[in-house]
């Protein structure tokens, strides 16, 4: 879960459209030192990309069984 706080006085990043579509994300990301913030966001998108792959392959697996496909 993510929250989202504003000190007093604080201006926001970027105007912001509550109806919009975003383009833009904005990541604070805090380290104890042993790994680079830049580190960290880089394997964090490598095990997305790994755990989307493998949900691809299991949803093509389980449909190919039932005599569906994806294209």
């Amino acid at each position: 879960m993510f929250s989202f706080q504003l000190a007093d006085g604080d201006p926001p990043q970027a105007p912001f459209d509550p109806s919009g579509k975003p383009h833009k994300f904005w990541l604070t990301v805090e380290s104890a030192g042993q790994l680079k913030a830049e580190t960290i966001v880089l394997k964090g998108v490598a095990e997305l990309k790994n755990k989307l792959n493998n949900l691809q392959n299991f949803l093509q697996l389980s449909l190919r069984s039932e005599g569906l496909a994806i294209n």
